[in-house]
Formats: C-alpha cells, sequence, structure tokens
C-alpha cells in the first residue's frame, strides 16, 4: 500500500509544470500531493497535469470564498480535482422527467402560526447520511429522506428505505444513474405498494440492469404502511416551512461551485442562475436557516448537511417541495429499526454571517420597456447582473465590493467621472 501511493505521488510530481508552479504559491503543490495520498486517486503522469490545474482552481476558489465574509466556510473536499463533467454525476434531478399530472394532495396555507424552531433529527425521524456517489440518484436520496420521516410516524418505526430498489425500478427503460425525479419514487411505491429496506437491497450506485425488475425475493419494508401518493407544496419558503412543520419534505435546487465545496455556516448562495438539477431534503429549521440533508457523504459538508439562510430563494429550494402521503395498515413491522441520525445543526456554527446586500438607488435597466420578468432573461448572468437589473429583481449593492476610490490625486466629479478637480 505505502508503495503505491509513493508512485502515486511521483507520478502528480512528476506531470506538474514547474514554470508554472514557481509563478504561484508552492504551498498548492504540496496540498495536492497530500490530497491524492488522502484521498487514494492514482493519476497517469499525463492526468496528473490536468488535475493539479483543476485542483489550483478550487484552491484559488475556496480562499476567495472564505475572505469575503459570506456566513460560511468553504474547503478543498473530494470535489476539488474534479472537473465539471465529473462534478455532475453526483447530481441527477432531470426536470424533464416531473410528473405533468397534479399532486395526490396539495398543502393549504394556514394562518396558525409556526413553531420558531424543527428539528426532526432530534424529532428521531432521520437516519444517518447516505452516499450516493458518482451515480446521478440524487432523486433517490431525496426522496427517502421524506419517505423514512413519515413512515416513522404513520409506521411507528424509523427504517433505513432501499434507494436501489428505486434506481433499479423506477425508471425500466433507462438507467437510473442517468437522473430521475423525486415523487416519481412514490408513485412507483403506490403502484407496486412495497419498497425495499437498505438491508435486503444494498445500494451498490450503479443500475444494476434488472429488466422486469423482478422482487419477488426481496421482502417490502412498507409493512405497517403503505404509500397512498404525495402532497405536493406550494413554492415560496412560507409553504415549505409549513410542510417542514409536519415532517421532513423531499426538495430540489440549484447546485452551485459554492455549494460543492461548502464546509460550514448558514449558505445564503447568490451565484445560482439556471434550473434545479439536485434533489435533496429538508430536516428542520431554526429563525436564521433551514437544514438540509445531502446525498455527498458524512465527509462533505457540515457532516452531510448544509444549513440555508432563511428568507432567501436558496436557488429554488422552495419551488419543488413535497412529501409522501402514508396510511396505515393492520399489519406490526417486523424489520429491525433504523439507527437514528446523531446530526446537531448547532454544534458547528461556522463563521459569522456577512452583511447582506443594501438596496441601490441608482439601479436601472440598460434598455427600459425591453426586459421581461421571466426566468428566461433573468436566469441568464447577463441579463440578472446588467442588462435587465431593476426588472430582474437585482437592486442591490454587493457589501463584500471595494469602494469605488478615484485614483490619487482626482475627485468624482458631479456627472460621476474621476478627474482633477479643476476640470469638474
Amino acid at each position: 500500500m505505502k508503495s503505491s501511493l509513493f508512485l502515486t505521488v511521483l507520478a502528480v510530481a512528476a506531470a506538474v509544470n514547474y514554470d508554472e508552479v514557481l509563478r504561484s504559491p508552492r504551498l498548492s503543490v504540496k496540498e495536492f500531493h497530500s490530497f491524492a495520498v488522502q484521498q487514494d486517486r492514482h493519476y497517469t503522469t499525463t492526468e496528473s497535469a490536468l488535475r493539479y490545474k483543476i485542483f489550483r482552481r478550487s484552491m484559488e476558489f475556496v480562499n476567495s470564498e472564505n475572505k469575503q465574509d459570506l456566513g460560511w466556510e468553504s474547503e478543498l473536499n473530494f470535489f476539488a480535482d474534479l472537473t465539471t463533467e465529473e462534478r455532475g454525476q453526483w447530481l441527477g434531478l432531470n426536470v424533464s422527467l416531473a410528473p405533468t399530472s397534479a399532486p395526490a394532495s396539495s398543502l393549504a396555507l394556514s394562518e396558525d402560526p409556526l413553531p420558531d424552531t424543527v428539528n426532526w433529527i432530534a424529532g428521531g425521524r432521520v437516519t444517518p447520511v447516505k452516499n450516493q456517489g458518482s451515480c446521478g440518484s440524487c432523486w433517490s436520496f431525496g426522496a427517502t429522506v421524506a419517505l423514512e420521516g413519515v413512515y416513522a410516524a404513520v409506521g411507528g418505526k424509523l427504517k433505513n428505505f432501499a434507494e436501489q430498489e428505486l434506481l433499479d425500478c423506477v425508471y425500466e427503460k433507462r438507467s437510473g444513474c442517468r437522473g430521475g425525479w423525486h415523487t416519481t419514487c412514490y408513485d412507483y411505491s403506490r403502484r407496486n405498494n412495497r419498497l425495499a429496506i437498505t438491508a435486503n437491497y444494498p445500494y451498490t450506485a450503479t443500475d444494476s440492469d434488472r429488466g422486469a425488475c423482478d422482487l419477488s425475493s426481496v421482502p417490502d419494508g412498507l409493512q405497517s404502511a403503505k404509500v397512498t401518493g404525495y402532497t405536493g407544496v406550494d413554492q415560496g419558503e412560507n409553504f415549505h416551512l409549513q410542510a417542514l412543520a409536519i415532517t421532513p419534505t423531499a426538495v430540489a435546487f440549484e447546485v452551485t461551485n459554492s455549494l460543492h465545496m461548502y464546509r460550514s455556516g448558514v449558505m445564503k448562495d447568490r451565484t445560482c442562475r439556471g434550473s434545479v438539477n439536485h434533489a435533496v431534503a429538508a430536516v428542520g429549521y431554526s429563525p436564521t436557516y433551514i437544514v438540509v440533508k445531502n446525498s455527498w457523504g458524512a465527509a462533505w459538508g457540515d457532516s452531510g448537511f448544509v444549513k440555508m439562510a432563511r428568507n432567501h430563494h436558496n436557488c429554488k429550494l422552495h419551488d419543488y417541495v413535497a412529501y409522501p402521503t402514508l396510511q396505515a395498515t393492520s399489519d406490526s413491522d417486523t424489520d429491525p429499526e433504523s439507527v437514528q441520525c446523531d446530526y446537531d445543526p448547532e454544534a458547528n456554527p461556522g463563521p459569522t454571517p456577512g452583511p447582506d446586500p443594501k438596496p441601490d438607488p441608482d439601479c436601472r435597466d440598460e434598455f427600459e420597456g425591453w426586459c421581461r420578468p421571466e426566468p428566461a432573461w433573468c436566469d441568464k448572468p447577463v441579463y440578472f447582473e446588467k442588462l435587465c437589473r431593476k426588472t430582474c429583481g437585482n437592486c442591490v449593492e454587493d457589501p463584500t465590493k471595494k469602494p469605488d476610490v478615484c485614483p490619487s490625486g482626482t475627485v468624482r466629479c458631479p456627472d460621476g467621472i474621476c478627474k482633477h478637480e479643476h476640470m469638474c
């Protein structure tokens, strides 16, 4: 083992362009050597050069994030030397597979006050963090978290349900690792009146291509409660919090570079501009954040979790919320109960949040009357950040941006241009 690790380091070192290294911090090279060993990654001489450059960009990104007092801390984790395509394999939400029919029921907004804090982890309705690996199966993991939470309440036992059955059987004519949609899992369990537990159907991070999906030898885990459908939740944080006060929820949002490198703290990502691409689950909230359980293992983030800021869109976290509906049966559950998750959101508060953006009184659209407040426009950075700022609701000043100071010997004239004072 030691010799193979040594060869890995030698291969990495041999491929590095040392002309480039001499123009950059030496520390990054040393950290890359250690990183390759720690991650047990064995690259060819040619590949290690590419990995080193990706690692360097990741290091620069993390250092930049941590200097801005954003309210969360970033770190170099196992994503640090992966390409964009490889990182995408850890997602898997496919919007094209979203159902076109309405859910079995919809949550009505109540006028009753909500609890200040909800914690389904402490309530014993959340299993430990799982790891989907480089298989686009996030949709099955987000769905099972919510199912496990509802089953614990209706069926009376916390159980670890099998993502692999969903991966193999929900989409029989396509690979589950190519993505899916979280609510289709509940439709599958309702139609087939079943879902195994992980102990009887272990996760392999691959679609085993079972053909007709023969489950005759795999016992059903939905013993004391059956899935009857799912409840859809209208868009918006108020609706989402009301659902979270009832149960853990299956949700979707857009993953950005900031989320990939998240370590701790309360995240308020302002860099998302596209469509949702990842399914996760929300398992509680506090007055300042929402607790989200991810499926990238406990080594990622805050022990596998991320805390997302309240009163923020969180990259569409509140747009695709649902949870399954179950009905109790007269059968007793003979399966063993799952171990409960022991994560404490308050144990690692992270850095102190930085300032929020302030309103920009001079905000305007570059072309008045031309912009339209719709995703086709505002999801594009050039419109959101410049051409259509007012229409797209981006009339804020960046608190991390350095003050616009005129060069030495000049002043800002009434026309807003820096000139020598006698030229104003």
